[in-house]
């Protein structure tokens, strides 16, 4: 997963510039978003628990929706919603990206450890999460302005 504070970071670039920032995720992700919604002032928290038609329902009002490799990334796609994907551990060769939508993947190209796995681990085997800590919200904020910026 990006670095909590990461997207915190991104949330606030994002809002400075208008943009409305809604947290998405389940029942596993409730304490991150509860954190997320008090470091992201004004922002919406719907995360919930496990209600997947709820969370689409909501989502398809989103231009675009920044995510991990995760379930919510295949909602968004699902949607047709431009998905801002990040990658970590996880390379997009493996076939589990943004599926026939507008995406853009973060990632970290050319680190020498990557990919170490094809679903993600809790800690990186090499002891310094560079596949993640190398990415950061400003570059993942100059993406997704330049997508939106463009609808």
């Amino acid at each position: 997963m990006w670095p909590k504070q990461y997207y915190a970071d991104l949330g606030n670039l994002l809002m400075s510039k208008g943009y409305i920032i809604v947290l998405f995720g389940g029942r596993q992700d409730i304490q991150i978003c509860n954190e997320l919604s008090t470091k992201i002032p004004g922002s919406i928290n719907l995360c919930n628990d496990n209600k997947i038609f709820n969370t689409a329902i909501d989502m398809k009002k989103c231009r675009a929706v920044v995510t991990n490799d995760s379930g919510l990334m295949h909602i968004a796609s699902s949607l047709n919603i431009f998905v801002l994907a990040v990658f970590g551990s996880t390379v997009k060769e493996f076939g589990f990206m943004p599926y026939r939508c507008k995406n853009s993947i973060l990632e970290n190209i050319g680190l020498y450890c990557r990919p170490c796995t094809h679903i993600g681990k809790e800690t990186c085997p090499e002891n310094h999460f560079r596949c993640m800590l190398e990415l950061s919200p400003q570059s993942a904020f100059d993406k997704l302005n330049t997508i939106l910026k463009a609808q």
